[in-house]
């Protein structure tokens, strides 16, 4: 699997650790849409991978719950 590097909360908002660990402990709201961007991010991070030349034909990425799950509208 391909690094989520420069994908990931803690990168998107350097300086900002403690703040975002207090948002997903206090808020249920936050933590799951901070979930949800983790699954997406490394879904996205599969199908690059996916998709670079070289890549075996044999080797299949396995399908994550983020590939499952339908994206809805935030209210």
């Amino acid at each position: 699997m391909m690094s989520e590097v420069g994908h990931d909360l803690h990168t998107l908002f350097p300086g900002e650790a403690s703040h975002l660990h207090a948002l997903k402990v206090e808020s249920g709201p936050f933590r799951g849409l901070a979930e949800r961007h983790h699954l997406l991010s490394r879904e996205i991070a599969r199908m690059k991978a996916a998709s670079m030349p070289g890549r075996t034909s044999g080797s299949k990425t396995s399908r994550s719950s983020a590939s499952t799950c339908s994206i809805r509208s935030l209210p």
